[in-house]
């Protein structure tokens, strides 16, 4: 992270395993960051958030194996997706509250394998994208627009 003035700020979540380490994803306007570490549990992640003063917290849905915060949006609205356990298990979709309060979400498809939102605007709209499982074995891949809930 670099400051005005030119500074680079170098950091890390506590307790992150060397390798991949600390992997930071987005940035918004106040100076949030969103990304995931491994804490050194199989490459398993964690998402982490870290304050313009440099507070990091974690985050992680009950029983998560892989969280994987990708956007934050300018009201510190975060978005990205989760799994729990197994190899290629089905992607969660969340949206976290600056309070606090994770909402998790699946694209409503019977057949879908996996909801990946990407990015969040800051009116609250998200894009990503599902997999619609087909009968050979094979995905296709659908993008979506989440409208805000209000």
């Amino acid at each position: 992270m670099r400051s005005a003035d030119g500074t680079v700020t170098i950091f890390g979540v506590p307790g992150a395993s060397p390798n991949p380490g600390t992997l930071p994803r987005d940035i918004n306007p106040s100076g949030e960051i969103v990304g995931v570490y491994s804490p050194g549990e199989n490459y398993n992640t964690r998402g982490f958030v870290r304050s313009p003063k440099g507070t990091i917290t974690t985050l992680s849905p009950s029983g998560a194996v892989v969280t994987d915060p990708l956007s934050i949006n300018a009201s510190g609205e975060i978005t990205g997706w989760y799994v729990y356990e197994g190899v290629n298990p089905p992607g969660h979709g969340f949206i976290l509250s600056p309070g606090g309060t994770l909402t998790s979400f699946d694209f409503p498809d019977p057949t879908g394998v996996g909801t990946y939102p990407q990015t969040i605007s800051s009116s609250g709209e998200i894009a990503g994208y599902y997999l619609h499982g087909e009968s050979d074995g094979n995905f296709v891949i659908h993008a979506f627009v989440r409208k805000p809930c209000k």
